[in-house]
């Protein structure tokens, strides 16, 4: 095929990418990159083996002065997701991305990118096809599914690498070294009772124009979680006028922090349990909107047909105004990194059933047991059943870090800037390989790519180009 970037440094580099992008690989269709992958692996006579997952793990011998040393990983993966703006909506996510060139900024046409995680891709496929730069043994890992959940390096067997030391290549902004991230796990929460019949005029109460945001990334930032809100509305209510649930629904996923949340509530006295909701809404939202500031709270009136028993929407109300919800704790030494959280993320009331589903992060694996017991003693206190689903394991920064030392090192001398080297409050595949392989050490980092899982996603090729020679530049230190 005919590459935009031939005429370019790195065109190899860059044709590489190219070629990835003309094989659909949304997640859960990798089969066709993995099969581009295992024939490049055939072609330049190199070992690799792959599983029914479709993960692919290559082994590149080490240049000659360095076949005494072990092994070191290069992992990143092969899925991508697959988004089109509303012009190229009628898209087949799989059919081939059309890639756009302008003044060496890569972009597409229409949709996503996928340099969330071609670029990994991209520069394993390169190294495979050789290099004069020396490097030790080198094991590269394609993980799938990793958009949808890690899916792939969570079933990947890690008996068939010997490195110790990776280089994990997904992460989106130059000069930021990841050495840390969290684990995670989702709480669901069920109780079920008889509605009572109940045909009565009723209040619908609605918390909306909040920003919401990333349940990891953004949890410290101050927003505001319309379910906590809801929550704390109907609490200071209830103490000045008797109020039963009739349904409610807030957040629709359990990685985002919720934006909104309805309620349909009735009293015997709806005139004062509306001003009481206002009055507590006025109170509330003044400090909700220094970060919020199109927060608001609306009631209006409406029927019920049936609500909760009394001693059960009490209970609802309470869970919701007491669960813990945001930051929890920082890490030890460090008030800039977040060591735990969790995010009520769901509330389904209806017909006299509830539902409500939140995730907790830490890279600790205490820290995370503990704020999941917190939250399910509290439910069953309340009488919900509690469950747990999703547990993913995270990685936990080490002070010693020899890849991070190599990263900052390398960075500084290739560009005369420090590199920051963060841990971050949301998964990681490292978590996985972290938990698993004994005396794990990693640092990821990429280049710039912006925008990513958007139809703006662009990448900047020269970014790309000096991450490439970081890589080498970092391999040639072990």
């Amino acid at each position: 095929m005919e590459h935009i970037t031939k005429g370019l440094s790195n065109d190899r580099l860059f044709g590489y990418f190219e070629d990835i992008a003309a094989i659909p690989h949304p997640s859960g269709h990798e089969e066709g990159v993995a099969d581009f992958v295992c024939d490049q692996a055939k072609k330049h006579g190199l070992q690799y083996c792959r599983d029914d997952s479709n993960n692919v793990i290559v082994y590149v011998p080490a240049t000659p002065d360095r076949a005494d040393r072990e092994p070191v990983i290069l992992q990143g993966h092969l899925d991508m997701v697959f988004v089109a703006d509303d012009a190229h909506a009628s898209k087949d996510p799989l059919s081939p991305i059309t890639l756009k060139l302008e003044d060496w900024i890569l972009s597409a046409e229409g949709t996503s990118l996928g340099g969330d995680d071609g670029v990994a891709v991209a520069i394993m496929l390169t190294i495979m096809d050789g290099t004069d730069t020396p490097h030790p043994p080198l094991e590269l890992v394609f993980t799938t599914g990793e958009e949808v959940g890690l899916i792939g390096a969570s079933r990947l067997d890690v008996s068939k690498l010997k490195g110790r030391m990776m280089l994990n290549l997904d992460s989106d902004a130059e000069g930021i070294g990841t050495v840390g991230c969290a684990g995670g796990r989702r709480i669901d929460l069920v109780r079920n009772c008889e509605p009572l019949k109940n045909e009565a005029d009723a209040l619908s109460v609605t918390v909306d124009g909040l920003k919401g945001g990333h349940s990891g990334a953004d949890i410290d930032l101050g927003k505001s979680n319309a379910n906590k809100l809801m929550g704390q509305l109907l609490y200071e209510a209830k103490k000045s006028a008797g109020l039963a649930v009739c349904g409610m629904r807030g957040g629709t996923v359990d990685n985002a922090i919720p934006d909104s949340c309805r309620a349909v509530i009735t009293g015997d006295d709806l005139p004062k349990l509306q001003a009481a909701i206002e009055s507590a809404a006025n109170a509330i939202l003044r400090d909700v909107r220094i970060i919020d500031q199109d927060a608001k709270v609306t009631v209006t009136k409406t029927r019920c047909g049936s609500t909760l028993p009394g001693d059960v929407s009490d209970a609802l109300v309470d869970f919701l105004f007491l669960c813990p919800d945001g930051p929890h704790q920082r890490m030890p030494g460090d008030r800039n990194t977040l060591l735990s959280s969790s995010n009520l993320a769901i509330t389904d009331v209806s017909d006299g059933k509830i539902k409500i589903s939140l995730s907790v992060r830490s890279p600790q694996k205490a820290a995370k047991l503990l704020i999941s017991d917190r939250i399910s003693r509290l439910g069953k206190l309340l009488g919900f059943d509690a469950s747990y689903r999703g547990d993913y394991p995270g990685w936990y920064p080490k002070a010693d870090s020899v890849t991070a030392k190599l990263y900052a090192e390398e960075f500084k001398k290739q560009t005369g800037r420090d590199a920051v080297c963060v841990s971050i409050h949301a998964g990681l595949e490292c978590g996985i390989f972290a938990d698993q392989i004994e005396g794990f050490d990693a640092v990821s980092f990429g280049p710039d790519n912006q925008f990513i899982h958007s139809p703006k996603e662009m990448m900047d090729l020269r970014s790309f180009d000096r991450t490439y020679r970081l890589v080498l530049n970092i391999l040639e230190r072990f």
